[in-house]
């Protein structure tokens, strides 16, 4: 069933005409390896912002050095909040135009929040089973025009296809809300 929620952009002031990935993973699952992508999707998408949590935290402000350094452009589109109810992080999950899975670790309980909520995941699945739930979960879902990357430029690729009003993307959010369950 879809998760229906409460709260909008405006309550987590987030602009409305911005295109917001959402990243709301463990800190521990943001791989070095995954920077130099994160900075070519936030150079490739001008109105863009990254929401994550954690703000304030040891593994935040790691992060936040390391990007200072890795992803310049990406670190200056992010926004942190706080450590979150699991209704506050289902809301403001549902402020994404799409969820990133993470390189090399994956997103399981992420990828089956952000389904539940109609919210498309850009995934990109290697050969660990843990970089492959995403794919697993459009597989069963039966959903043919899912962001599937291949490789990392196409993963970058779809960052920017994603956000546009594409009627591909607006099928795609309809095939995922009424295909999971």
């Amino acid at each position: 069933r879809i998760i229906e929620t409460k709260k909008s952009r405006d309550d987590y002031n987030l602009p409305n005409n911005s295109c917001i990935f959402g990243l709301l993973h463990n800190p521990i699952k943001f791989h070095p390896d995954w920077d130099m992508m994160l900075e070519k999707i936030a150079q490739n998408n001008v109105d863009s912002i990254f929401i994550l949590t954690g703000k304030g935290s040891q593994p935040s402000l790691l992060l936040r050095n390391r990007w200072k350094r890795t992803a310049p452009t990406f670190l200056s589109k992010c926004k942190f909040y706080e450590w979150l109810s699991k209704d506050d992080y289902l809301s403001l999950l549902s402020c994404s135009d799409a969820a990133l899975d993470p390189i090399h670790m994956g997103c399981g309980t992420t990828s089956i929040d952000a389904l539940s909520l109609g919210v498309p995941i850009i995934t990109k699945p290697g050969d660990h089973p843990r970089t492959r739930i995403a794919y697993g979960l459009y597989k069963i879902m039966g959903i043919k025009n899912a962001p599937i990357a291949g490789s990392d430029s196409s993963y970058i690729k779809y960052c920017s296809k994603i956000l546009t009003n594409d009627p591909k993307y607006i099928q795609l959010k309809g095939s995922i809300k009424s295909n999971f369950s």
